[in-house]
Parts: structure tokens; C-alpha cells; sequence
């Protein structure tokens, strides 16, 4: 009995809990229909709004359109109106080329006519000045001939410089020569007399010494003064000489630049003048590149002879500064010589006959 009890009251509580759980379905749905019928009510005021703004943009629309249409009326009328104006101006335009077109024939026409009338002028003229024209080019021939005789004068005179530089050259060496000969005998003397001052050297003969010595400094001095003024007047004298062959070299670069440009310009007005005239300048144009490689030629060598001039220049003034110093020097050692056999001589001489020597200290 009580198992039965039992199960009937597990029944009831699940019977009461089928009806919990269907009242709760029941409870569900019905939130549900209503969440639906809210759905649909709000979804059709949204297409209701959507249909009012499609209208309003429609009539919007619609108006642009018709604005659209007239604009383009108005921009096809205003078209047609610049395409008549334009053919207008088309047809002007062209009556006027036609014009221009007749003028331009007939300035050709008469430009014809002026240039026969013109050619036959020139024709006349030419032939008048054909004379005129060969006189001037032989005037130029000479002209050149004269330039020639001036260059030919210019390298003489060179080659005589060249020969006196030679000359001069071979006069100092030969003075070198004789002097360095000198020297070699005064050194001899030299030593002869410092063997007799080593065996009859004594006080007194360095106060005769002394005695002397004054008047011997200013001997040199006068003589080295001589020397320097010779030396000066030859250096101005080789200064001399340089600028006038700078001078020289100098016009003859000038009249071959103006011999040049004469011949230049003289050639391209007897092409523009005279047509029949072109052997004569074929030769005249040889003529000019053979003047030309000959002054090349003659310019390099006077380049030569300018370098040759500056060498010897240059070994002139060395040998000269050696022979002032070596004569100096000499000069000395021998007026120094001289004075010391001078002495030798007086000292002997009161050997022989003892006096009182003057107190020069």
C-alpha cells in the first residue's frame, strides 16, 4: 500500500510539473507573438517612411530633370547661334586668303621683274669692277712681296745677333782662359813669397805691413767700383738688344695677322664679285698656305733662336758674375802680393841700412 501511495504521489507531482512546463510554453509564446506583432508594426512604418522619401526624391528628381532639359535647350540654341557666326567668319576668312593669296602673285610677279632688273645691274657693275678688283689684288701681291722682303731683312738681322752673342762668348772664354793662366802664375809667386816670409819673416815687417794697408783697400775699392759699372753698362746694353728683338718679333706677328685677314677678305669679296675669276684665286689661296707654313716655319725658328739667345744670355752673365768674382779675388791676392814683395824689398834694403822705422801703432 504505501509502495502504491508512493507512486501515485510521484504521479501527481509529475503530472503538476507537465502543467508547470506547459503553462510556461504557453507564457513563451504568446511573448513571442508579441514581440513579433511589434516587429512587423515598426517594420511597416519603416517601409511606409521609405515609400514618402522615395516620392519626395522622386519629385526632386523629376524637377532637376526638367531644369536639366531646358539648360540644354538653351546651350543647343546658344550652339547654333556661335555655328552660324563661325561659318560667317569661315566664308570671310576665306575671301580674304583669296585675296592675299592674289597679292602675294602679284608682289611675286613684280619681285621677278626687280630681280632681272637687279642681276642685269650687277652684271653691268661687275664687269666694271673686274679692273678695280685685279689692280687691288696686285696692289696686295706687292704688299705681300714687301712683307717678305721685311721678314727676310728681320732674320738677317737675327742671325747677325746670334753671331755677335757668339763672338762675345767666345771672347770671354779666351779671357777665362788667359785669366785662369794668371791666377795659376800668381799662386806660384804666392807661395814663392810665403817660402821668403817663412825664413826672413819679423815684427817689423808687420808694421810696414800695416803701413800700406789704407792705401791698398782703397785701390780695390775704386777698381771693384770700375767693375761694377762696367757690368751695368752691359747688362743694359743686352737689355737694349732683347726688347728690340721683342719688337721686331712683335711687328712681324702683326703684319702677318694683317697681311692674313687683307688676303682673307680680299679673297672672299672677289668670290662674291667675280665668278669667272677662281683660278686666280686658287693660286692665290696656295700663295697663302705657303706664306703660311713658311712663317710657321720661320716663327719656329726664331722661337729656336730666341731660346739659343736666352741660353747664351743666361751662361754670359754666369761667366761674367765668375770672372768679377775671380778678378776680385785676384786682384786681391795679387795687389796683396805685390805689396809683400814691395815690403821684402824695403825690408832688405834696411837690412843693409838699419834705420828707425816710424811708430804707426
Amino acid at each position: 500500500m504505501s509502495l502504491k501511495v508512493e507512486k501515485n504521489s510521484k504521479d501527481l507531482e509529475m503530472e503538476e510539473m507537465e502543467e508547470q512546463q506547459a503553462e510556461l510554453k504557453e507564457t513563451e509564446s504568446k511573448a513571442k507573438e508579441a514581440q513579433r506583432r511589434d516587429e512587423i508594426w515598426a517594420l511597416k512604418l519603416e517601409i511606409s517612411q521609405i515609400a514618402k522619401d522615395f516620392q519626395d526624391e522622386k519629385a526632386n528628381l523629376v524637377g532637376q530633370l526638367k531644369e536639366n532639359l531646358n539648360n540644354m535647350e538653351k546651350e543647343k540654341k546658344e550652339f547654333e547661334d556661335k555655328q552660324k557666326e563661325s561659318e560667317k567668319n569661315e566664308l570671310q576668312l576665306k575671301d580674304k586668303i583669296n585675296s592675299l593669296m592674289n597679292m602675294k602673285i602679284a608682289m611675286q610677279k613684280a619681285f621677278k621683274i626687280k630681280k632681272e632688273n637687279l642681276d642685269f645691274q650687277l652684271e653691268q657693275k661687275m664687269t666694271q669692277n673686274r679692273s678695280k678688283e685685279y689692280r687691288k689684288i696686285a696692289e696686295k701681291r706687292e704688299k705681300m712681296q714687301k712683307v717678305l722682303d721685311r721678314h727676310t731683312q728681320f732674320h738677317d738681322a737675327l742671325a747677325k745677333i746670334n753671331t755677335k752673342c757668339e763672338k762675345k762668348l767666345a771672347e770671354i772664354t779666351g779671357q777665362v782662359e788667359i785669366l785662369k793662366e794668371t791666377v795659376k802664375e800668381f799662386q806660384v809667386k804666392a807661395q814663392a813669397i810665403d817660402l821668403k816670409k817663412k825664413d826672413n819673416g819679423s815684427q817689423w815687417f808687420k808694421r810696414v805691413f800695416k803701413w800700406k794697408k789704407q792705401s791698398n783697400r782703397q785701390w780695390l775699392e775704386e777698381y771693384v767700383k770700375t767693375l761694377e759699372c762696367n757690368l751695368s753698362k752691359k747688362k743694359v746694353k743686352e737689355a737694349h738688344y732683347t726688347e728690340v728683338i721683342d719688337y721686331l718679333a712683335k711687328e712681324r706677328i702683326t703684319q702677318r695677322r694683317q697681311f692674313e685677314a687683307g688676303l682673307i677678305i680680299s679673297i672672299h669679296k672677289s668670290q662674291a664679285i667675280d665668278k669667272h675669276a677662281f683660278s686666280d684665286l686658287a693660286i692665290l689661296k696656295a700663295n697663302l698656305i705657303e706664306i703660311k707654313d713658311e712663317n710657321a716655319r720661320e716663327t719656329d725658328n726664331i722661337h729656336r733662336l730666341l731660346q739659343k739667345r736666352a741660353k747664351l744670355k743666361k751662361q754670359f752673365s754666369e761667366a761674367k758674375e765668375k770672372l768679377y768674382l775671380q778678378v776680385k779675388e785676384e786682384t786681391m791676392k795679387w795687389k796683396v802680393i805685390n805689396r809683400k814683395t814691395q815690403l821684402l824689398k824695403k825690408a832688405e834694403k834696411m837690412i843693409k841700412r838699419p834705420q828707425k822705422l816710424p811708430n804707426y801703432n
